[in-house]
């Protein structure tokens, strides 16, 4: 007897062998206070399919989901749509903008799934690990920003952190016109920033000779023999050129402290560093993270 009905933690007993692999994953997100809905297709009370979905609470409008299949098993496709169908209509009932999934691209099976039940890619996502000496090397002609002051200077003076967190706002609301966030006061901007590992001091903003905020760079604390890049922006596409000149400065900088890989997450929807910052890296040989959603009516 085939049935859908909500998971628990219990159920993780009856998980088929196809899905095993997946335990601690499914436990992992059934133990998360943002989970929305959990819900199984059971045969026999074994667990042959399962779905969750969760909120982030920087993007309220979106709810996102989640498939583990046992792809072993026949009818895996049609026990995915009878789950998608339950996480439609509870999150229709929710009042939420759309679902969105995030997938690696290598699913493909996935992938065409989501795309026969109306989901549309909407970003892509890649994960490169860059040398600095390659960095260094495609900006030779570039030169190093003229005006710079580290985060630590600019959070320390309350006017300059103001205007920084209004541009970082701008910026990252500009690039999630697809998946947009809930209303935030600067204040919980600026924690939310921060409750980052960002390098107060490795992270630089650049400043016009009129002394206005021109561009951004923030990074994340050193790990091993890396720097992860967090966030990037300019106060208008045409102070790009500015932003170059930063990315100079910030590479420059960890040349010297003999950093010998950056790690970015770039998003094809972040203009500033996927068509300012790192255009001359080849994606179409990437791998990504791949965002799908579909709009509730």
């Amino acid at each position: 007897m085939t049935e859908i009905r909500n998971l628990i933690i219990e159920d993780l007993n009856y998980l088929s062998d196809g899905l095993k692999e997946s335990e601690k994953q499914i436990m992992k997100m059934l133990e998360d206070t943002s989970i929305s809905q959990a819900v199984a297709v059971s045969e026999n009370k074994e667990i042959v399919s399962a779905a969750l979905s969760w909120h982030n609470k920087w993007h309220p409008y979106a709810e996102y989901i989640r498939f583990f299949m046992d792809r072993s098993r026949s009818g895996c496709a049609e026990n995915s749509e009878q789950l998608l169908d339950h996480l439609y209509t509870h999150a229709v009932k929710d009042k939420v903008w759309h679902l969105q999934y995030p997938l690696d691209s290598k699913d493909q099976e996935t992938a065409n799934l989501l795309k026969v039940n109306d989901f549309s890619l909407f970003r892509k996502t890649y994960e490169p690990s860059i040398e600095i000496k390659q960095l260094n090397n495609k900006y030779r002609n570039i030169k190093r920003h003229p005006n710079t002051k580290t985060l630590k200077e600019i959070i320390e003076d309350e006017d300059l952190s103001e205007s920084f967190f209004e541009l970082t706002a701008k910026v990252y609301d500009a690039g999630h016109t697809d998946n947009p966030r809930g209303s935030r006061s600067l204040s919980e901007e600026k924690e939310t920033y921060l409750s980052y590992p960002v390098d107060v001091m490795a992270s630089l903003v650049g400043f016009s000779e009129e002394g206005e905020i021109d561009s951004y760079i923030m990074l994340f604390k050193p790990e091993d023999q890396s720097v992860e890049f967090g966030w990037a922006g300019a106060s208008s596409d045409a102070k790009s050129e500015c932003l170059r000149q930063l990315f100079k400065s910030v590479i420059n900088d960890l040349q010297r402290k003999d950093i010998p890989l950056l790690e970015p997450e770039i998003d094809t929807t972040d203009y500033y560093q996927y068509e300012v910052l790192f255009s001359f890296l080849k994606f179409q040989h990437m791998n990504s993270w791949d965002a799908y959603k579909k709009i509730l009516e």
